[in-house]
């Protein structure tokens, strides 16, 4: 079996499966909506280990340049080491265009994007 890390905890993948389900098997929490590749939400970065050009389908040229991948797509077939995104090469940036207070600790907040997600 392949051994995968994710940030400071790891887990065997079994053969064929995605790195995403092997760390919910796991118990390792990582964000994770479509589990097709489409919302790009299971983003991580591969810091150890092969890219396989699968795991990089429909990302943008400089984020497989930085070596990002989809969990949801990446099979490893071996050892890897995965972080999760960095937020300033997302490049992620919003306005805060309303604050509302929804109990004495709690402020919601509705922002818009400076570009299209």
């Amino acid at each position: 079996m392949t051994l995968l890390h994710y940030a400071d905890r790891s887990v065997e993948v079994l053969p064929g499966e995605s790195a995403l389900d092997a760390f919910l098997r796991g118990g390792i929490v990582v964000p994770f909506s479509c589990r097709a590749g489409v919302c790009h939400v299971c983003l991580s970065r591969c810091i150890g280990g092969e890219v396989p050009a699968a795991a990089q389908n429909g990302l943008a040229p400089h984020l497989r340049e930085r070596g990002y991948v989809l969990l949801c797509r990446l099979r490893p077939e071996q050892e890897t080491r995965l972080v999760p995104p960095d937020l300033s090469d997302l490049g992620m940036r919003a306005y805060v265009v309303d604050k509302t207070e929804l109990a004495p600790d709690v402020i919601g907040m509705r922002l818009e994007p400076k570009r299209e997600l």
